[in-house]
């Protein structure tokens, strides 16, 4: 089995957010380029809005780093997300 390395262009990259501006999360990668995605529409509901931003923001805060498909511009969906 052939093992692929992470590159610059690979689909998904590790990513810091660094703002948080009208339902969009501005974020930097590893390899200092920036992405702009919107809120995940399942997370766009007014119950789970708060919540899911202060989640955002606790992450920002923490200078923590998620997956983040750069072709597609989405956040990955794992157990942090749900």
């Amino acid at each position: 089995m052939e093992k692929k390395s992470i590159t610059a262009d690979s689909d998904i990259v590790s990513a810091q957010i660094v703002s948080l501006k009208n339902k969009k999360i501005i974020l930097k990668t590893e390899q200092n380029k920036y992405i702009e995605i919107e809120y995940p529409k399942s997370q766009q509901k007014k119950g789970s809005l708060k919540i899911f931003t202060e989640i955002l923001k606790d992450i920002w805060h923490h200078h923590l780093w998620i997956p983040v498909n750069q072709k597609t511009n989405q956040l990955l969906r794992y157990d942090w997300l749900s």
